[in-house]
């Protein structure tokens, strides 16, 4: 994600308020992993709380009751073939709200399933871990 925004300053980052959640759900998987320690992910939280204060990066509004029956359709027709889970379809779904706002160009996601659900609905989607995305 650090090369994605370092490439794309003329893009403003959205993430919804589950993000924040998964941001602080992975900083623990990394401790527990003893890929991080106490003091980085303090660095860590430190360095989100600064971007988002300093509107580097947005956080979208909050979910609606729309945005849950829209992942809920959306994992029953997609979740079978393409394996789109619960959270990663609530987050599409609110991507696809600011899409339609004209708020949102692309979906950045780490996850292959999310990214070809995404492209379903005719929302552009980046995978950082793909070299194509730099």
């Amino acid at each position: 994600m650090e090369r994605l925004f370092k490439r794309r300053t003329e893009y403003r980052f959205i993430i919804s308020p589950l993000t924040l959640v998964e941001i602080e759900s992975a900083f623990a998987i990394k401790m527990r992993m003893n890929k991080l320690d106490q003091a980085g992910r303090e660095a860590a939280q430190d360095r989100l709380r600064a971007d988002v204060r300093e509107l580097r990066i947005l956080v979208s509004p909050q979910f609606e009751n729309i945005h849950f029956e829209f992942a809920r359709t959306c994992v029953a027709m997609h979740g079978p073939q393409a394996g789109i889970r619960s959270l990663d379809a609530l987050q599409l779904s609110m991507a696809i709200h600011l899409s339609n706002s004209g708020l949102l160009h692309f979906l950045v996601a780490a996850d292959r399933a999310l990214c070809r659900v995404a492209e379903t609905y005719h929302l552009a989607a980046i995978d950082p871990q793909s070299p194509e995305a730099f």
